[in-house]
This record gives C-alpha cells, sequence and structure tokens, in this order.
C-alpha cells in the first residue's frame, strides 16, 4: 500500500510538471485500488481482533496498522487532488519554475519510504528520525511558495503558474505531515508510548 502511495505522488507531480493527462488520469483511477487495500487491511484487522482475542502488544500493532493504513489511504488522495490540478491545467506546461517541484516530492516519498522502515524493523530511533525531516519539507514548501508569490505580483503567466501550483505544495506538504503522523504510530506500537512530533 505504501508502494502504491509513492508511486502516487511521484505519478502525480511528474503529470503536472509535463501537462500528461493521460498520466494524471491513471493516477486518479489508481486511487480506487489504494482505497480497496485500505478496507481489506481493516477487515483483516476486525477478523483477527474478533476470533484472536490479541493483548497487549498485539494488540497496538493491530490497532497501529490500521491507523497507518488510513493516513497512507489520505496521502493518495492528496496524490489524486495533484492529479486532478494536473487535468485542470492540461496543457499547460510548468517547465519555468525557481527549482523543480518533483524535487520536494521526491523528499516526501523518501521520508515515506524510510518510515515504512522503521515500521518493518521495528525501529522507533528511526522514525523520530524520519519526522524531523518534515522541517525540511515544510522550509522547501514555503520557499516555492514565497517565490511564486513573488512573481505573481508582477507578472500574469507567472499568476497563473501560482494559481495551477500553490494547491499541489500544499498536498506535498500534508503528504509529508501524514508521514510525521505515521512515525508517532510506529514509535507507539514499539514502546507504547504517546508522542507529538509537532514538537520536535
Amino acid at each position: 500500500m505504501a508502494n502504491s502511495v509513492q508511486q502516487a505522488l511521484a505519478d502525480s507531480v511528474a503529470a503536472l510538471r509535463t501537462a500528461d493527462i493521460d498520466a494524471a488520469n491513471r493516477v486518479c483511477e489508481a486511487d480506487v485500488v489504494i482505497n480497496d487495500q485500505r478496507f481489506a487491511l481493516e477487515s483483516d484487522i476486525v477478523t483477527v481482533i474478533a476470533t484472536q482475542q490479541p493483548v497487549a502488544g498485539d494488540v497496538r500493532l493491530l490497532v497501529g496498522i490500521l491507523e497507518i493504513a488510513t493516513e497512507l489511504e489520505r496521502m493518495g488522495d492528496y496524490a489524486k487532488d495533484i492529479g486532478r490540478i494536473a487535468i485542470r491545467q492540461h496543457p499547460h506546461k510548468l517547465d519555468n519554475l525557481p527549482f523543480d517541484i518533483s524535487e520536494i516530492s521526491s523528499h516526501a516519498i523518501n521520508m515515506l519510504e524510510r518510515a515504512i522502515t522503521a515500521f518493518v524493523d521495528g525501529n522507533p530511533e528511526l522514525a523520530t528520525t524520519v519526522a524531523k525531516d518534515d522541517d525540511h519539507v515544510d522550509d522547501l514548501c514555503l520557499s516555492l511558495h514565497r517565490k511564486l508569490v513573488q512573481d505573481a505580483s508582477s507578472d500574469g503567466a507567472s499568476l497563473q503558474d501560482a494559481m495551477r501550483l500553490l494547491p499541489a505544495i500544499h498536498n506535498i506538504e500534508r503528504f509529508a505531515d501524514r508521514v510525521t503522523n505515521i512515525c508517532e504510530r510506529i514509535v507507539y506500537i514499539e514502546t507504547s508510548q504517546q508522542v507529538e512530533f509537532d514538537d520536535l
């Protein structure tokens, strides 16, 4: 499921940059698969709880998986929204940006990859490190946001770019925020400690 979400974000941003409406449509269609994966996980977890009567750490694991799946499903929605933005802006390409929006999405995707590694390995220390990287994504998003607004104040074409891009940038930022939520769940699964990485 995480692999599907990572691919969805990468594909949606690529479609936005290149005005590839077919790729954007595929991202939107693939979101159904991500949703189905989430519902399948929920069904399996409910079945395990009902039939196996798990206790303590097992309960934390099952509830944590459900919450992580819910975060992933919402992250898939952000990718789908970027795909919809790409469809609306077709055939306008975004080749004159101060830096590549895919740079920001790559950082967010890398965060998710490492968070899933932390989950699989049962590594709360790695999860904590990953959560701290959200600040870097926030800084990149803010920098591009400011540049777009600055350019838009003096140029009509840049204003159009800004109107298209600002919602997409926000979705990438929220994608990374959801990764921090996943990291919080990993720490809870492994340590039973509730943490709020917003305080880091």
